[in-house]
């Protein structure tokens, strides 16, 4: 009886050490994406800032929070996304890395800081990622992957359009 209780105890902090990887990898690229913004050859104007990095919280919610300013509006935007973990089912590149849902599981909220424009909630499939000027992406996919799958999520790296 003891050594099972050990094994799932072990188990459970294993899983917990893998979605603190995932994290890990997730903060790590949309750090480099903030820092590296201004110098990408399709920079726009846009600006990205953390408000709170990715999280996982108690329910497996993986979330973050966003500010954007862009030249399209005044003042700023906020944007957070949640995703329940067990929802991704696939990684992909195309303008950016996401995440895919077979189903409208990831909600995004968009407030501003003008108070004219209504706040929108919006339901999807899509929960990005907010990383386009990232090289060699292609590591950072296995390397979620690995991570994903560690952490007892299967999920797959299918549309994969490397710059």
């Amino acid at each position: 009886k003891t050594l099972v209780i050990i094994l799932v105890f072990l188990i459970h902090f294993s899983v917990l050490a893998q979605e603190q990887n995932i994290l890990k990898i997730l903060n790590k690229e949309l750090k480099n994406e903030l820092t590296n913004q201004f110098q990408s050859d399709n920079f726009n104007g846009d600006t990205l800032v953390f408000v709170q990095e990715f999280k996982i919280d108690k329910n497996k919610i993986l979330s973050f929070q966003i500010k954007k300013t862009s030249a399209n509006f005044s003042g700023y935007q906020l944007i957070m996304q949640e995703v329940p973990l067990q929802a991704i089912l696939k990684l992909g590149i195309d303008i950016q890395l996401f995440f895919e849902t077979d189903y409208d599981a990831v909600s995004t909220h968009y407030s501003y800081s003008d108070k004219e424009i209504p706040e929108e909630k919006t339901t999807g499939r899509i929960f990005l990622l907010y990383s386009t000027n990232q090289k060699q992406t292609e590591k950072i996919g296995l390397d979620l992957q690995k991570a994903f799958t560690k952490a007892g999520y299967s999920i797959d790296k299918e549309v994969w359009y490397e710059k």
